[in-house]
C-alpha cells in the first residue's frame, strides 16, 4: 500500500523504498498521536500521502501558475484516452508528463482525491485543480494517440 503510493509519487524504485522507511520510522515515532478515529491502515496511508506530497513540494521545486476555469473548458470526451490503450502504457507516458501535471492526475485518478482535497495539499485554487488536470489529460491523449501511430 505505501509502496504502491511511493512508487506513483516518486517514479523509481529507489526513491519508493526510501519514502517507505522514511514513511514507517517517523510514523512509529509519532505513534502516540493516533487518536483512533479511523482504522490504523487509513492513518497511515494518510500520513505517508501529506509526507510524499512535502516531500516533493521540497525536493522538486514545483511551480503551479494560477489559471482561470474558462482557458481551458472541460469536455471530458475530447480528452479521454482511447479505450484500447493497455493500462501500462498510461502509466509509462503519465510518469513522462511534467511533474506540475502529473502530480495532480496520480492524485486524481490512483489515490481517488477530489479536486478541492488536492487543491488542499498541493496550496492550489481548486480551478487551477481542475485546469492542471484537465491539460494534464489533454496532453496525455496526445502522447497515447502518437504512440499508437508509431505502433501501426
Amino acid at each position: 500500500m505505501i509502496y504502491g503510493l511511493g512508487q506513483r509519487l516518486f517514479r523509481n524504485e529507489e526513491d519508493a523504498l526510501d519514502f517507505v522507511q522514511d514513511v514507517y520510522l517517523e510514523a512509529y515515532s509519532k505513534r502516540d498521536r493516533f487518536e483512533g478515529r479511523s482504522k490504523y491502515s487509513t492513518y497511515l496511508y494518510s500520513f505517508a500521502l501529506h509526507r510524499g506530497l512535502n516531500r516533493i513540494r521540497k525536493t522538486k521545486n514545483i511551480h503551479f501558475e494560477e489559471w482561470k476555469e474558462e482557458d481551458f473548458p472541460i469536455i471530458e470526451e475530447d480528452i479521454a484516452p482511447p479505450d484500447d490503450v493497455a493500462p501500462q502504457i498510461i502509466r509509462e507516458e503519465l510518469n513522462q508528463l511534467p511533474e506540475s501535471y502529473r502530480l495532480p492526475l496520480v492524485l486524481h485518478y490512483y489515490e481517488k482525491m477530489s479536486c478541492a482535497q488536492i487543491g488542499a495539499s498541493l496550496s492550489m485554487n481548486e480551478n487551477t485543480v481542475k485546469s492542471y488536470l484537465h491539460r494534464g489529460r489533454k496532453i496525455l491523449k496526445s502522447r497515447i494517440e502518437a504512440r499508437q501511430h508509431e505502433i501501426e
